[in-house]
């Protein structure tokens, strides 16, 4: 089995419940998004959970949460995808790129220590199924 860069895999579990959204007209917040917030909620026992439309607005959305200034920086993997970007500058905040480990891709743990005191928050992404070494982080 191949696995292809950024290309989703759906089966027809999948498809059966694309057909259940469609069949209900709203695509975005209708009463399945609703039903599978809730779920969500109730899975990690919080009293709210929101489900969003894209990988941006949960990057948008948690970013925000941090309550972060106008013109903070942000530590990020100098390898993302373009939806992280986007949604630092919807927050009006500045990526700063560190490279990579080569053994996890994941950002390079020495650099992000050298640079936190320039920084305000860290995304250490997890790429490609391998956990980000963010636990080495020093704090």
């Amino acid at each position: 089995m191949q696995i292809h860069h950024s290309k989703p895999f759906l089966d027809d579990r999948d498809f059966n419940c694309i057909q259940e959204v469609m069949a209900f007209a709203f695509l975005s917040y209708g009463e399945i998004s609703k039903k599978f917030s809730k779920e969500v909620a109730n899975l990690l026992r919080k009293q709210y959970a929101i489900a969003v439309q894209s990988g941006t607005d949960a990057l948008t959305a948690a970013i925000y949460s941090l309550n972060l200034k106008k013109g903070d920086r942000i530590i990020i993997p100098a390898y993302v995808c373009s939806a992280l970007l986007d949604a630092i500058a919807i927050n009006d905040c500045i990526p700063l790129p560190v490279d990579i480990s080569k053994d996890t891709l994941g950002v390079n743990v020495n650099l992000v220590n050298e640079l936190q005191d320039k920084a305000s928050a860290v995304i250490a992404a997890h790429m490609f199924g391998i956990p980000s070494p963010f636990y080495k982080i020093e704090h």
